[in-house]
């Protein structure tokens, strides 16, 4: 079956975003920061074996070592066809994000 057909998470790299969010939840202090500055500085949204294996997984799509490499150039081509009926997103490694 192809990633295509896979409306979910499609690996474990990045964790269920269910779960634990109450961690990711902005302090009082936080929210008074962003009312009265209209930003508020986030914390690390990736860890270091995530940037790796995103950094790996994209030098594989780049020097065409991935073997569906050649399925990003259809994928965006159908996007820039009908955007109204496609979503752009390239999901060429099961542990990328979609």
């Amino acid at each position: 079956m192809g990633l295509e057909r896979i409306h979910g998470r499609a690996g474990t790299l990045f964790p269920d975003p269910d779960r634990g969010r109450e961690a990711h939840a902005l302090r009082a202090e936080q929210v008074r920061f962003f009312e009265e500055h209209g930003y508020v500085r986030g914390g690390a949204v990736l860890d270091r074996s995530q940037i790796d294996a995103l950094r790996e997984g994209l030098e594989a799509i780049r020097t065409g070592r991935n073997p569906r490499t050649d399925e990003l150039y259809e994928i965006d081509e159908d996007y820039r066809r009908a955007p109204e009926a496609n979503v752009f997103h390239s999901t060429l490694d099961p542990g990328a994000p979609d």
